[in-house]
């Protein structure tokens, strides 16, 4: 007779390791993922309140969070060079706060050039960055769209520990189904060049690092108005809850997925 999944866990140790190591490592990406959509969430809201954004930001920060868990060298090489073109620009402007979009700007053009050279190393990696990056993407987006829809009909739900509780578990599920799912067959992504893949997703994982400088510039200057100054610092009190709210939907979704046997997504 067959064990029962509860029955084999718990008479498997090895098992319960690899279930707590997955939750362990869905908990810290679903606590990135929270930091990556509130900054996202802050730049985007950050001249007009509207809840519109939560779409946008839930695909970018999926597809950064997808490249940093799939193309770590990509991901970490994006972080990178976003962080030193952000401090590079600051420095630069001396005691004025540029405009986030130059700022964010500057970090992406700087992360699309150095993507260039890193695409000739680790061939057998950078094979499927865009795909793992669009794919990241197009989950976010379509969990945003039901999260927009969500807080529409109940306005209560509104709240980043909430909205990143209920977007990373239903991100890395459906992520991980589609990983597997196009794993066979050449999509239009496989007829673009390699460093053209490579340094897009690392321009926008740049893009978003530039953006969390920014932000924490703006919450510490002075010369910036009260009232923006005010909302950003009203978004910035929910980083916690954000990053919890992933850490728990991560573990929970990580933990869930690896008790009934579903694959991990690696590189699609």
């Amino acid at each position: 007779m067959a064990k029962s999944p509860r029955t084999s866990l718990i008479s498997d140790p090895e098992r319960a390791k690899v279930v707590v190591l997955r939750a362990a490592i869905w908990g810290m990406a679903g606590s990135f993922f929270g930091i990556v959509f509130l900054a996202t969430l802050i730049l985007l809201r950050h001249d007009t309140e509207s809840i519109w954004h939560i779409p946008a930001a839930t695909a970018i920060a999926a597809s950064v969070v997808s490249a940093f868990y799939s193309v770590k060298r990509v991901g970490v090489m994006g972080g990178l060079v976003g962080s030193l073109s952000a401090l590079g620009f600051f420095i630069a402007s001396h005691d004025q706060l540029p405009p986030a979009w130059e700022v964010v700007g500057f970090g992406a053009i700087a992360g699309f050039l150095a993507g260039i050279p890193i695409s000739k190393l680790y061939d057998d990696e950078n094979r499927n960055t865009l795909r793992i990056a669009i794919t990241g993407a197009g989950t976010g987006a379509l969990v945003g769209w039901c999260c927009l829809l969500l807080v529409m009909l109940l306005p209560q739900f509104n709240y980043a520990g909430v909205l990143t509780l209920v977007m990373v578990p239903s991100v890395g599920t459906i992520f991980s189904y589609l990983s597997f799912g196009t794993d066979h067959g050449r999509g239009f992504t496989d007829r673009l060049p390699q460093w053209l893949g490579v340094s897009s997703v690392a321009a926008v994982v740049a893009g978003v690092v530039a953006t969390g400088f920014w932000i924490f510039a703006m919450s510490i200057h002075t010369g910036v108005d009260l009232p923006l100054r005010d909302s950003v610092r009203a978004l910035m009190v929910d980083i916690p809850a954000a990053m919890l709210g992933g850490a728990f939907g991560g573990a929970f979704g990580g933990a869930l997925l690896e008790y009934f046997g579903i694959k991990w997504a690696g590189r699609l």
